[in-house]
This record gives structure tokens, sequence and C-alpha cells, in this order.
């Protein structure tokens, strides 16, 4: 199983990671690599749900998932960029 966490952003990031993971799972369902995706949120969506622009359990996951080999994929985050900071030390961007 090779895991993905996929963190969609705001604004249009949404629709982009949408469009990434929908290819992704297409590539899954050919070569049966055994994708499994795991959705957080950041920035605006995550202040929205959580009143905090990056939760602490997303960046637990990032630190879970890039231990384990596996990718995290973000969206375009754009109403709180320095949140996101913290992210980009140590996750592939898709």
């Amino acid at each position: 199983m090779k895991k993905i966490i996929v963190i969609p952003g705001d604004g249009i990031g949404k629709e982009i990671t949408d469009s990434a993971v929908a290819v992704l799972k297409k590539i899954d369902e050919k070569f049966k690599i055994g994708l499994e995706f795991d959705y957080r949120d950041a920035g605006g969506a995550s202040y929205d749900k959580y009143g905090e622009p990056l939760m602490a359990e997303t960046l637990d996951a990032r630190t879970r998932f890039y231990s384990a080999r596996s990718v995290v994929q973000n969206g375009t985050i754009s109403k709180f960029p320095n949140a996101l900071k913290r992210l980009y030390s140590v996750f592939v961007k898709v």
C-alpha cells in the first residue's frame, strides 16, 4: 500500500488537486499500485473548519507519511501561506 496525504488547499487548489487525484486513481486501477489517500485541510479550508490555518494533526500526518516514504500532495494555499512553510520542510509537492 502506498499512502498519499492530500491537502487540497483553498481557492483553485481543490479543483487542481481533485483532478490530480483522479489521474492517480486511474493509474492505480491500471497498475494495481494500491494507493491510499488521506485528505487533510490547510489554509483557508482549515481555518473555516477549525479556526486554525494548519492543524497539528496535519503536521503529524505529514511526518508519519514522510517517514513511511510516502507522498504528500497539496494544492494552492493562498489565504495563509506562512502556515504552509512548516509543511514544505519535508514533503514532495506533486
